[in-house]
């Protein structure tokens, strides 16, 4: 848990720090700024649970939040951010191994997954007909073995 919250820290830090490097305000035009800056304050009298950050909203409003559900909010964003990154990898591997796709084809998921699925069925029926094949071709053996054995035996009468 300690981990967890180090990390969120951490990566708190480094989007306020990119953040204010993109912004060059100066300390007296913060305060008439539109825009909230997402930095602790410096420390109050009292200690308080906000730490007057503000979400803006679809329709341009703001909602004050406090930290808890902030570094809530990154946290989640940043394990969607890695599903999705994780399922594209996975995808252009799956395209990469089937041999339709060409290489560096761009093609939606539905694409990539429909060529999938063909290409496994192919595979199925070329292992049912490899396993038909085989199983004819041990029935051969065991005849023509049995057969051997017969021959031997009547050579040695």
């Amino acid at each position: 848990m300690a981990e967890l919250v180090q990390h969120i820290t951490t990566m708190h830090n480094y989007h306020t720090q990119r953040f204010m490097s993109r912004r060059c305000v100066s300390t007296e035009s913060a305060s008439t700024s539109k825009f909230s800056i997402n930095l602790p304050m410096p420390a109050k009298t009292t200690p308080s649970r906000w730490s007057d950050s503000y979400t803006v909203l679809s329709n341009g409003r703001r909602k004050r939040v406090n930290v808890e559900q902030r570094t809530k909010r990154e946290t989640l964003n940043d394990l969607e951010r890695r599903r999705r990154y994780a399922l594209a990898r996975e995808l252009s591997t799956l395209r990469d191994v089937i041999p339709d796709m060409k290489d560096g084809f761009r093609a939606a998921k539905v694409v990539i997954l429909a060529a999938a699925e063909n290409h496994i069925r192919g595979l199925e029926r070329k292992l049912r007909r490899d396993q038909n094949i085989l199983k004819t071709e041990r029935e051969r053996y065991d005849s023509l073995k049995a057969r051997l054995q017969a021959l031997s035996v009547n050579a040695s009468l």
